[in-house]
Order: C-alpha cells, then structure tokens, then sequence
C-alpha cells in the first residue's frame, strides 16, 4: 500500500503528498484532500500490477538517445537532450522515473533559467517519454504528464521603427550598394529579414544553389522546427541578393562556406548587430524583433494561411503571437 504525508506551507495551506512503489515503478502525486490521496493510490496501484509484461529495465537515458537518434533533430532540440541526459534521474530505469523527479527538476531548473527554457525542455522530453509508452510499450504511464508547465513571460510586442532602421544602416555602414564588410552584411541580413520574416539563422545559412531568382523564391532545407519550406521573395528581397552577390570584401579572415551567400554566421551576426545598436545609441530590441516586425508589416498584404507558408507556422497561434500591429493603426482603417 503507498503512502501519504501531511504537508503545510509556511502560509498554512495543508496539502497531502501520496506515493506508490510496487514493481519497481515509483509514482507520486500531491493533492488538497487526503481522500483524493488515498483514491489516487489505489487507482495507481491497481494501473501498475495491469501493466502487460515485465517492466522495462531500460534507463531515461535510453529513452532519450533512441528517441534523438531516430530522425534528424533540430540543434536546439539536440543541446536539449544532451541536457536532459546529464540530470540526476537520467540514469534511472525509465519506470523508476516519477512526477516527484521531475517537478523537483523543473522546480530547479526554474532557479536557473527563464520558465520558457523550462517549458522547451518539458516539450522535448514529453515527446520521449509519450514515445516510450504508446511505440515502445516501456512504459504504461507518462510521469511528467501530471507536472505543470511553468507560466510563460507574454510573447514580445517589439517593432523595429523606422527610425531606429536609419539608424542601424549608419551604424553599420551600409550605403545600400556595396557590401565590403560584415557591418554591411549585417544590415543586408536585418534588411531581408524584414522583406522575408526569415530567421537570423536561416538567412546567414542561404546557399546560392537554394535561391531561383526566376521563380523568385529561396529554398531552405532544414529550419528550426527540422522541415523545409520556400520563402517567396519580394522585389526589395532580390535586389538585396543582387548587392550581395557583387560584393567585395575586405578585412575578412577566412572565405564564406563554398556556395554561402553571406561570410558572417549567426555568432557574429549577433554579436556585430549589439555593437552597432549601441553605437547608434538604441536599447530594447534585438535581431530577432525583426521577425515580429516583418510579419506584422506583411499581414497588411497576404491572407493569414499565406503568410503562416511563407513562415513556416503550423499554427495560426502561434503566428499571431509575432503580429504586434498597434491598436490605433488598427482604429485608423477602421475610419
């Protein structure tokens, strides 16, 4: 039979901790009333001693290195699992693996990064541990399924101005013509980012064989979510290409990738826009607002299942949480 413990915040709220342990499988759950802790424990019990076979002796880290291994990952996702395999509870057997663990884990790692991080690491490991039990039969219950997801910080609302566009251009150095060092390729990378929505990672990575400027179009083979998609490319976007591919630089310490578009990648893309945004004496946006930015102003001219292909969005959610359109310039076309 488990077990339940009486526990009491410092603000007086009574809560009652129940756990399981019974064929290896350890579970637990906290609750409001010490009978949801006692039903809870029967109904846990009586899910363990149904489970079909054996119980799996494979770790969480099998899971996780079978799961990564088994289709191309996303890099993020990649630095993710190598993460979540040096945790404490990565060498358990996956069916020792219980909610307690990982709402200790989530609760630690929430003392040393933001809660969205948080929340991309219960994303991925979810997908591992739901793998484990419908495909892999490892186990019969998903322990992080009764974890909460930390709140996430509401999504940015930052548009670039204009103003602060100009400003960049001279900090950067950038005439419009000629590009001769990476401030220029710089403020080409911001410029097409803002015709394309594309990320900053996706556009230091073009490769002059992904782009037909007959079809007007740039193919991208893997993106942040690992899928490829085309981006339609705007006037104003080929003109660009145009500048980049007649530049000439100077002072660059090693030649571009063979067939790379641009010299610079997305370390020095970062690190060269910071600069320029504080010579120009500007604060509050970064690289990626230009996203936000370029979406915002290309919903006045696509339809919503238009612009989610040329972003790349599965879900219309989530492209609307980029569309930061001011209120009043809503209000001015309304009349």
């Amino acid at each position: 039979m488990g077990t339940v413990t009486r526990r009491e915040t410092a603000g007086g709220v009574v809560h009652y901790r129940a756990q399981v342990f019974k064929r290896g499988v350890r579970d637990g759950r906290t609750f409001d009333t010490r009978a949801d802790a006692d039903d809870w424990i029967v109904t846990r019990e009586a899910e363990i001693l149904r489970m079909v076979g054996p119980v799996s002796r494979r770790t969480v880290a099998e899971a996780i290195e079978k799961y990564r291994d088994a289709a191309v990952r996303p890099r993020s996702d990649v630095l993710r699992y190598g993460r979540l395999l040096r945790t404490s509870w990565a060498r358990l057997e996956i069916g020792a693996l219980t909610t307690a663990h990982l709402a200790d884990w989530r609760d630690a790692r929430l003392l040393e990064v933001q809660p969205a991080t948080v929340v991309r690491e219960m994303t991925v490991l979810r997908a591992v541990l739901e793998t484990a039990r419908i495909e892999w039969r490892w186990i019969e219950r998903n322990p992080l399924q009764d974890v909460r997801r930390p709140r996430e910080p509401p999504a940015r609302r930052r548009l670039l101005t204009e103003a602060e566009l100009a400003a960049m251009r001279g900090a950067l150095g950038f005439d419009g013509v000629s590009v001769r060092t990476i401030g220029h390729e710089t403020a080409v990378a911001l410029l097409f980012a803002l015709e394309t929505a594309m990320r900053a990672g996706e556009i230091v990575g073009m490769r002059w064989g992904d782009i037909d400027l007959g079809r007007k179009q740039v193919h991208l083979p893997k993106t942040k979510n690992g899928e490829q998609r085309d981006v339609p490319l705007s006037t104003a976007a080929i003109a660009l290409l145009e500048v980049m591919r007649a530049k000439r630089m100077v002072r660059v310490r090693r030649d571009p990738a063979p067939g790379r578009v641009f010299h610079v990648d997305a370390r020095a893309l970062d690190v060269t826009f910071r600069r320029a945004r504080t010579a120009a004496g500007l604060a509050g946006f970064v690289f990626h607002d230009s996203r936000a930015t370029a979406i915002t102003r290309l919903a006045k001219k696509l339809q919503p299942l238009e612009l989610a292909r040329m972003t790349g969005h599965k879900n219309l959610n989530e492209l609307l949480s980029y569309y930061a359109e001011p209120a009043e310039s809503i209000a001015e076309r309304l009349g």
